[in-house]
């Protein structure tokens, strides 16, 4: 990724930061990126696997689309990456997986303006904090474990936020960083939820309160309180898992609530019609 000046990526993140201010998102709590998008422009879900996703704009269209196949931290980052493209003026964009990139789009100073105002709109430095430091944790000596809870808390993926707190908030060391690369996603989470599987698994505590979760069917979630919800099915002690579209108010076992959202895996169309329920 092309280095930039530091006062023109300074003016990027403040950007960045405004937006979520005035969406009604503050910087110490995590941001429902697909619902600020949506409030914007049209955002679909596409099933182009060589694409991240596009901004599309012309006399009479803006919309931003993203790919349904990738990994769900992934989607909401290029949702936010091409937000970013909007806000900023770049028009048209078709941004490629990062296998199908040239050098050009990599040096594009663009693409990384968007990748800044991604970066700082999903995981500000104050969240960052927040995420490990009111669950009484180091953020400068996380483990694998308390990385992916609060990479989930700010609805990115797990290595995305290894890389920010590495580069952009230097909290880590480059040992740390590569250690906490090394660990397999699949066996963290199959050892979170006791059972093998390579579905999201949503450690759910206090710090979720008037929160919004995006899942898909086949996620886990942990923490649920007592009480029976359409979209979610007991999988174990103190394990649900999502088995139904649609939106749900969840009380949790620490006294928060939030709203809980699932869609069919891989969904392809309008996010407006996202977690619309199935008929039976």
């Amino acid at each position: 990724m092309r280095l930039l000046p530091r006062a023109l990526a300074a003016n990027v993140v403040k950007l960045a930061l405004r937006e979520r201010v005035l969406s009604g998102y503050p910087i110490d709590k995590p941001c429902d990126i697909y619902r600020l998008v949506a409030e914007h422009v049209t955002l679909q879900f596409i099933d182009v696997p060589t694409l991240e996703g596009m901004y599309l704009e012309d006399a009479d269209l803006r919309r931003i689309c993203v790919c349904a196949v990738r990994p769900s931290g992934r989607q909401r980052l290029t949702s936010a990456h091409e937000f970013g493209h909007l806000l900023m003026g770049h028009g048209t964009r078709l941004d490629l997986i990062e296998e199908a990139r040239n050098q050009a789009d990599e040096n594009s100073i663009e693409e990384t303006l968007a990748n800044v105002f991604a970066y700082h709109i999903l995981m500000p430095a104050r969240a960052v904090h927040t995420g490990f430091t009111l669950r009484h944790l180091d953020p400068k000596r996380p483990t694998p474990r308390e990385v992916y809870a609060v990479a989930n808390w700010l609805g990115v993926g797990y290595t995305t936020l290894v890389q920010h707190m590495r580069f952009s908030l230097e909290l880590l060391t480059s040992d740390l960083q590569a250690k906490l690369l090394r660990k397999n996603l699949k066996s963290l989470k199959s050892a979170i939820v006791g059972r093998e599987t390579a579905h999201d698994v949503f450690e759910l505590d206090a710090l979720w309160n008037d929160c919004t979760l995006h899942t898909e069917i086949g996620d886990y979630v942990l923490g649920v309180g007592t009480g029976e919800y359409r979209i979610l099915s007991p999988a174990g002690p103190g394990v649900h898992r999502v088995s139904a579209c649609g939106s749900s108010k969840v009380r949790l076992e620490s006294g928060a609530t939030l709203q809980v959202h699932a869609a069919r895996s891989n969904y392809v169309g309008f996010y407006d019609y996202r977690y619309l329920e199935e008929a039976n």
